[in-house]
Protein backbone atom coordinates (compact mmCIF):
# COMPACT_ATOMS: atom_id res chain seq x y z
CA UNK A 1 0.00 0.00 0.00
CA UNK A 2 1.04 3.23 -0.72
CA UNK A 3 2.09 5.17 2.07
CA UNK A 4 -0.22 9.08 3.18
CA UNK A 5 1.97 11.56 4.22
CA UNK A 6 0.25 13.83 6.65
CA UNK A 7 1.23 17.69 8.70
CA UNK A 8 1.17 17.31 12.39
CA UNK A 9 -1.09 20.55 12.91
CA UNK A 10 0.62 21.95 16.09
CA UNK A 11 3.79 21.52 14.63
CA UNK A 12 2.92 22.71 11.29
CA UNK A 13 1.29 25.87 12.82
CA UNK A 14 4.70 26.45 15.37
CA UNK A 15 6.92 26.46 12.20
CA UNK A 16 4.72 28.65 10.65
CA UNK A 17 4.57 30.99 13.30
CA UNK A 18 7.97 30.62 14.04
CA UNK A 19 9.38 31.57 10.80
CA UNK A 20 6.89 34.77 10.54
CA UNK A 21 4.56 33.90 7.82
CA UNK A 22 1.16 34.09 7.17
CA UNK A 23 -0.53 31.14 5.20
CA UNK A 24 -0.19 33.07 1.68
CA UNK A 25 2.82 33.35 2.06
CA UNK A 26 4.16 29.98 3.03
CA UNK A 27 1.57 28.90 0.34
CA UNK A 28 3.18 30.93 -1.93
CA UNK A 29 6.86 30.05 -1.21
CA UNK A 30 5.92 26.32 -1.42
CA UNK A 31 4.59 26.70 -4.69
CA UNK A 32 0.58 25.59 -4.56
CA UNK A 33 -2.30 27.92 -3.13
CA UNK A 34 -3.25 28.69 0.39
CA UNK A 35 -6.84 27.02 -0.41
CA UNK A 36 -4.73 23.46 -0.67
CA UNK A 37 -2.56 24.24 2.16
CA UNK A 38 -5.04 24.69 4.76
CA UNK A 39 -6.50 20.36 4.39
CA UNK A 40 -2.92 19.65 4.32
CA UNK A 41 -1.73 21.78 7.49
CA UNK A 42 -5.17 20.47 9.44
CA UNK A 43 -4.12 16.67 8.17
CA UNK A 44 -7.14 16.26 6.05
CA UNK A 45 -5.01 15.78 3.08
CA UNK A 46 -2.09 14.02 2.33
CA UNK A 47 0.14 16.27 0.30
CA UNK A 48 2.86 15.16 -2.14
CA UNK A 49 6.34 13.93 -0.62
CA UNK A 50 7.88 17.03 -3.37
CA UNK A 51 5.08 19.17 -1.56
CA UNK A 52 6.16 18.03 1.69
CA UNK A 53 9.68 18.45 1.06
CA UNK A 54 9.10 22.49 -0.14
CA UNK A 55 7.01 22.70 3.01
CA UNK A 56 10.31 22.07 5.18
CA UNK A 57 12.73 23.96 3.04
CA UNK A 58 10.57 26.81 3.22
CA UNK A 59 9.62 26.55 7.33
CA UNK A 60 13.31 25.49 7.43
CA UNK A 61 12.37 22.14 9.59
CA UNK A 62 13.01 18.66 9.04
CA UNK A 63 10.63 16.02 7.52
CA UNK A 64 9.39 14.19 10.78
CA UNK A 65 9.68 17.59 12.96
CA UNK A 66 5.93 18.24 10.90
CA UNK A 67 5.12 15.47 8.73
CA UNK A 68 4.40 11.80 9.79
CA UNK A 69 3.86 8.77 7.37
CA UNK A 70 0.78 6.19 7.35
CA UNK A 71 0.59 3.21 6.28
CA UNK A 72 -3.41 2.01 5.82
CA UNK A 73 -4.31 2.47 9.40
CA UNK A 74 -1.33 2.18 11.11
CA UNK A 75 0.80 5.84 11.30
CA UNK A 76 4.75 5.74 12.19
CA UNK A 77 6.24 9.05 13.10
CA UNK A 78 9.12 8.22 12.80
CA UNK A 79 11.61 5.20 11.05
CA UNK A 80 9.75 5.05 7.52
CA UNK A 81 10.23 8.07 6.78
CA UNK A 82 13.65 7.24 6.27
CA UNK A 83 13.27 4.28 3.77
CA UNK A 84 11.50 7.33 1.56
CA UNK A 85 13.32 9.98 2.07
CA UNK A 86 16.53 8.40 2.24
CA UNK A 87 16.70 4.83 0.36
CA UNK A 88 20.15 3.99 1.12
CA UNK A 89 21.94 0.58 1.97
CA UNK A 90 22.99 2.14 5.44
CA UNK A 91 19.26 3.03 5.91
CA UNK A 92 17.77 -0.52 5.37
CA UNK A 93 20.76 -2.05 6.95
CA UNK A 94 19.90 0.32 10.16
CA UNK A 95 16.14 -0.85 10.33
CA UNK A 96 16.42 -3.62 9.84
CA UNK A 97 18.69 -4.37 12.87
CA UNK A 98 15.99 -1.94 14.93
CA UNK A 99 13.43 -4.69 13.62
CA UNK A 100 15.41 -7.60 14.79
CA UNK A 101 15.78 -6.59 18.47
CA UNK A 102 12.76 -5.73 18.52
CA UNK A 103 11.41 -8.84 17.44
CA UNK A 104 13.57 -10.81 20.38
Amino acid sequence: MKPKIFAKPREIKAAQIEAGLIQQELAEFAGTQSSWLSPIQSGKVSPSLKLAKRICRVLGKDFNDIFFVQYGDSANKEGDIAIILHNTPETLQNRSERTKGAIR
